[in-house]
């Protein structure tokens, strides 16, 4: 007896984010009531959903003696939903003061971890600093400090399994502080050894990072054919903003969501990440491509799918082109002569799709 089709998936969804922020004129901020509504000082953008972060600081007193009391220095810093959910989720924040010159701060009173369920818009997380006396002031430079937030979001993502569109495994990228620093090393370039012009554009990175994560990178900057005079290496043929995309998922094993890049982007991005042995990435992009196959698309996109080795994604767009109401538009779409030219196997693989598809 022949297996059900699925009809739904569901899957729970690791979602992260780290960012830093800089509070300036930090003595006006006293003049603030903060006790009921902490100022909003930064929005963000996290699993399809927006958000805001409150941040507040004030002062309490606790009687150690009869005769001494000791006043506490308390920063808080609130992470809220600004988006109308339909699920609930789960929400890490965790935050550090990094000193004056941006760099980690020491000691377990510097940093602050809480969390909490989000169900409906308004709710969020809190966490809050203590600190004895004036100690706060250690971290203040002209008036203004800094500190980094990290997030980790968990969320049921369901999908209509009928639809047919390619499903990503969650990462598996650590969300400890070496996640958090990797994606800094990434923000900042900071000791980059290495550089690519890429179409007259230079970008730098890290040889180590780039050859830990890709076979390729790793034989040509530490194989036998390296060429130890060259301090630039040149790439003629990718946009550099592609380029520049693949590497931030070299450094943080992730992407803008989905809606926040085109789909020509996860075109040239699957051709890069089939190049650089990249293969979540092409996992991602060819997600994006399979949810966006249309009549103008599908022929161009089962090009790319044949072209790249991306199996799951041609025979989406086989099913896709092999249905009765699809075909003929498709045909007269401009991409299908370039099939016909370039990809004669897939082409009977269709004719063996649209016979089958008749005989059903």
């Amino acid at each position: 007896m022949a297996s059900k089709e699925v009809d739904m998936v569901c899957r729970m969804e690791n979602f992260t984010k780290s960012f830093s922020l800089k509070i300036i004129n930090y003595s006006l901020m006293q003049l603030l009531r903060v006790d009921e509504h902490p100022p909003l000082v930064a929005t963000f953008d996290l699993a399809g959903c927006n958000w805001a972060v409150n941040f507040s600081t004030f002062s309490s007193e606790c009687n150690i003696t009869p005769r001494r009391n000791c006043v506490y220095s308390h920063i808080a810093l609130q992470v809220s939903l600004l988006t109308e959910i339909k699920t609930l989720m789960y929400l890490e924040v965790e935050f550090r003061l990094l000193d004056p010159s941006g760099r980690y701060s020491v000691g377990d009173h510097t940093v602050s971890k809480s969390e909490g369920y989000l169900l409906k818009l308004k709710d969020a997380v809190g966490v809050t600093l203590c600190m004895r006396g004036s100690e706060i002031t250690n971290y203040l430079k002209e008036d203004s400090f800094m500190l980094e937030c990290a997030l980790r979001l968990v969320k049921p993502v369901c999908v209509d399994a009928r639809s047919k569109i390619v499903l990503v495994p969650p990462s598996n990228f650590s969300e400890s502080a070496l996640c958090r620093q990797f994606i800094q090393l990434w923000i900042t370039g900071e000791g980059a050894d290495v550089a690519f012009k890429v179409s007259g554009e230079k970008i730098t990175a890290h040889k180590k990072v780039l050859a830990m994560r890709s076979p390729v990178f790793r034989a040509q900057l530490f194989g036998p054919m390296i060429d130890s005079k060259s301090d630039c290496i040149k790439i003629e043929d990718m946009n550099p903003d592609v380029f520049r995309r693949m590497l931030q998922f070299v450094y943080t094993d992730s992407l803008p969501l989905q809606e926040e890049f085109s789909v020509e982007m996860a075109q040239h991005l699957l051709a890069a990440a089939d190049r650089y042995g990249l293969e979540r990435l092409k996992l991602i992009c060819e997600e994006k491509l399979s949810a966006n196959i249309d009549v103008e698309t599908a022929a161009t996109t089962m090009v790319l799918a044949e072209q790249h080795n991306c199996e799951q994604l041609k025979e989406i767009c086989l099913h896709f082109v092999a249905s009765r109401e699809k075909l003929q538009a498709v045909m007269e779409s401009d991409g299908f002569s370039h099939l016909m030219e370039s990809c004669p196997s897939v082409m009977k693989e269709l004719l063996g799709k649209l016979d089958s598809e008749r005989r059903s």
